[in-house]
């Protein structure tokens, strides 16, 4: 399908780039009397193109390729001038997208993994439920200067929602596991041990954790504190004049302890691939070293408007234009062993998950509400504080690092340690 929208295109305007995304997702959730599946396959063909030096785009998912070149000339009567620098055919680098015995997996192999789970975490004073489900993907990318790519993708996710029985006390916990391959029976015990160590310590009858003190956030935590960053980290907020690191590549931003990466080339993960929806060959890129602004994440369409190179990371997704978006979010570990962290962490709390922010995304200003904190004593956890709040400007925080642990964990696209903060509390 890929080539004939180009050529249809190729005839019609100066220059044009497509993409072409399809997915087969199956689900499966586990319930007390059996099993609940469903399956939702999409294909969905995104066009750009230029004409009478306009850029117009365009998507459909019925397979109408006229219509989709229509739409697409249509749109660029009102587009923005200027002409897209598309990319020439390149190299990319191998990276594995996907696993035979993921493909595989079919309805009763979701189930068995589903129940599986749950007889694990399953207790009289609990209510579980389970899920799993597979996607099978594939990407076609071409444009007008010979560029023509595609991989397979594969996607496993395992997820969990525990409910208590005992009467008032921990809200529902929820847990997630993703990864292009089927989740080995250590996942499994992983997953079911991340449960146990966030449901049985008791509740505390003492008022609030401590205010300002250090805050040790396990993996988990740490990828939603780190979503203001990530945000900043896309073009408009390094290049644009209003973003909030504007003017500051080559400064300190955060602490020396922390290096950020995205890696499109981690293998077996849910965010690789070998190239970016615009054709873009994919490579590590590296945004904070040792704390200092390297550059941020670019697609076309930013490359075009700042006048920097793209960096690999466009998207399609549900609307015809483009976005940027990462890919898998590698944090470097640090020294830290766990009586390191534990030390570190004294006097303080540690919490295993957060929810999403709120607060001003733009300037980092964020408020985070969290059942899921901990009292240590002895480097040891006594126990669990009902309610905890994580407030302060996200760049105070990350710049307030005492320690990162030298493990790092896969969570989803996100391969993360853990790190205490000199933190501040509501």
């Amino acid at each position: 399908m890929i080539g004939s929208i180009l050529d249809a295109a190729s005839r019609r305007a100066r220059f044009a780039d497509a993409c072409v995304l399809r997915d087969e997702t199956t689900s499966v959730t586990d319930i007390v009397s059996g099993h609940e599946a469903a399956r939702l396959a999409t294909r969905r063909a995104h066009l750009r193109l230029e004409d009478g030096g306009r850029r117009g785009v365009a998507c459909r998912d019925d397979g109408d390729v006229g219509a989709l070149v229509a739409t697409a000339l249509e749109s660029a009567r009102f587009g923005p001038l200027g002409v897209l620098p598309l990319p020439l055919p390149a190299s990319s680098s191998a990276v594995a997208t996907s696993e035979p015995g993921a493909a595989g997996l079919d309805v009763a192999g979701l189930g068995t993994l589903a129940a599986g789970l749950r007889a694990r975490i399953e207790r009289g004073d609990r209510e579980v439920r389970t899920w799993a489900e597979r996607s099978l993907g594939r990407v076609d990318v071409a444009n007008s200067r010979g560029v023509l790519a595609g991989y397979n993708s594969t996607v496993v996710g395992l997820g969990l929602v525990v409910t208590s029985r005992s009467g008032p006390g921990a809200p529902a916990l929820r847990l997630h596991w993703s990864g292009a391959g089927v989740p080995s029976d250590q996942d499994l015990a992983d997953l079911a041990a991340e449960v146990e160590d966030t449901l049985v310590p008791p509740l505390l009858d003492s008022a609030l954790p401590p205010a300002n003190g250090p805050v040790w956030l396990a993996p988990r935590a740490l990828a939603r504190l780190l979503i203001p960053l990530r945000q900043a980290l896309l073009a408009h907020g390094v290049w644009s004049a209003h973003g909030p690191f504007s003017g500051r590549v080559g400064d300190q931003v955060v602490s020396e302890d922390i290096t950020l990466s995205d890696d499109p080339l981690a293998a077996g993960r849910p965010g690789s691939r070998p190239v970016d929806d615009d054709g873009v060959v994919c490579s590590r890129r590296t945004l904070v070293a040792r704390g200092v602004l390297m550059g941020a994440l670019v697609d076309l369409e930013a490359a075009a408007r700042f006048g920097v190179p793209s960096t690999g990371h466009g998207r399609r997704s549900g609307g015809a234009r483009s976005w940027i978006g990462w890919s898998n979010v590698v944090l470097e570990p640090g020294q830290a062993t766990a009586s390191d962290l534990a030390l570190a962490a004294k006097g303080g709390v540690l919490v295993r998950d957060l929810p999403v922010p709120v607060g001003n995304l733009m300037e980092g200003r964020m408020t985070w509400r969290t059942p899921w904190a901990y009292r240590l004593e002895g480097g040891q956890v006594t126990g669990r504080y009902a309610r905890y709040v994580l407030q302060s400007p996200v760049y105070d925080l990350l710049n307030r690092v005492v320690a990162v642990g030298k493990d790092a964990r896969w969570i989803g696209a996100q391969r993360l340690p853990d790190v205490v903060l000199d933190g501040m509390t509501e």
